[in-house]
């Protein structure tokens, strides 16, 4: 029997346990309802699910837990990855070290190898780390400026961290020197001597480390900052790799995070996801006193990550001009693709009732028209001049 110590990081709390045959248990008073995993001298032990409420509802039932032991001395493997990683991160003098057991048995799950580990998210991911010494006097971070310097140490100073799974594998292997949770399983990761990016559950880089800062609110593009030769701070908006890679808007002289409320009588609906659930909102960008506008748009609510933003207008008008501005890029997208699916459409098409004009919005036909004119575009007679 081994003293130990079971702790949550989201509740922020924690509580005395031992350790028993390989599981870690709590005393408590004998229940009528559950039988006790162990009984010593009269008390009896449970699991921690059966004596301590924040045990409760943690996920995929795994809690971690701290208990000074020997390498190995809880794991049957002879090579430990982890052991690996702490020993080219941060070194594996310390004698304190966490792992994860079941709340409902108690038994160990992921051996305690770790110098420090937190409560696993709903995806399946936990943040994992431990002290490292950082020499910021070395060549590698000459480029590297004070204030972000100041920055890292800031963020858990002399901290070494990557992403495990609930099998207890590294899925990152990067160590960064800072990294936390934001919503729907990202993570922001500052990795040493580039900057913050981001990377989800599964260990897949989002966006490249290489910003000064980064933010999201779990819709939409992130946010990311840069700092000027002169001390500056300029943003970005840039979608991550899972869906629309690339920058949406750049050089802004604010940070896009106020919310525009767009009105109704200027929107014009994307008719294309009429059959389709989507969420959308806009969000204003910023250089000096001219404004523009970002659409973030959420295509499936059961795949948070399926989340973009697009530019409707850039940050080129005065704030009383963007609705009718918006309306009519709105109105100038849907000339130019209703033109391009006219010069696409025969005339005569078999068993086709019109001549496949009924499908253009009204209010714009005129306009598409004269649209193909001016570009020289034609709507063909028959399928034959299509195909050719």
């Amino acid at each position: 029997m081994k003293k130990c110590k079971i702790y949550s990081t989201t509740k922020k709390a924690e509580a005395e346990a031992v350790v028993i045959d390989k599981c870690v248990l709590l005393p408590a008073p004998r229940r009528d309802d559950v039988e006790p995993a162990h009984i010593s001298d009269g008390q009896c032990y449970y699991p921690p699910l059966y004596v301590i409420n924040f045990t409760e509802g943690m996920n995929f039932n795994l809690i971690p837990f701290s208990v000074e032991c020997e390498w190995g001395e809880y794991s049957d493997a002879d090579d430990s990855p982890v052991r690996s990683w702490f020993s080219y991160y941060c070194g594996d003098d310390y004698t304190v070290k966490c792992g994860y057991c079941d709340t409902t048995t108690g038994k160990i799950c992921i051996p305690p190898e770790m110098e420090h580990c937190e409560d696993f998210n709903e995806y399946g991911a936990a943040i994992f780390g431990g002290l490292a010494d950082f020499d910021y006097n070395s060549e590698i971070y000459n480029d590297v400026s004070d204030e972000i310097k100041d920055k890292r140490k800031s963020t858990r100073a002399g901290v070494c961290s990557g992403l495990m799974n609930t099998k207890g594998e590294i899925i990152s292997c990067r160590g960064y020197v800072g990294i936390e949770e934001s919503h729907y399983g990202v993570f922001f990761g500052y990795q040493t001597a580039d900057g913050w990016g981001a990377a989800d559950s599964e260990g897949s880089e989002l966006i490249e480390p290489l910003w000064a800062g980064i933010s999201w609110d779990g819709m939409g593009g992130f946010t990311v900052e840069s700092v000027t030769s002169d001390g500056r701070k300029t943003y970005a908006i840039i979608n991550g790799s899972n869906w629309h890679d690339g920058e949406v808007v750049r050089n802004l002289t604010e940070e896009p995070t106020i919310i525009y409320s767009f009105p109704e009588d200027k929107r014009r609906e994307n008719l294309s996801w009429e059959e389709h659930f989507y969420q959308e909102r806009f969000r204003l960008t910023q250089k000096g006193d001219r404004y523009g506008l970002v659409r973030d748009v959420l295509e499936n609510r059961d795949e948070p990550l399926s989340t973009y933003s697009e530019e409707i207008l850039e940050p080129n008008y005065l704030y009383e001009d963007i609705p009718d501005a918006a309306y009519q890029s709105w109105i100038d997208a849907q000339i130019y693709y209703y033109a391009h699916i006219m010069s696409r459409t025969p005339r005569n098409l078999p068993g086709r009732i019109g001549d496949g004009w009924d499908d253009v919005p009204a209010d714009i036909v005129n306009e598409v028209k004269k649209h193909m004119i001016s570009n020289d575009m034609k709507q063909p007679e028959t399928i034959e001049e299509v195909e050719s």
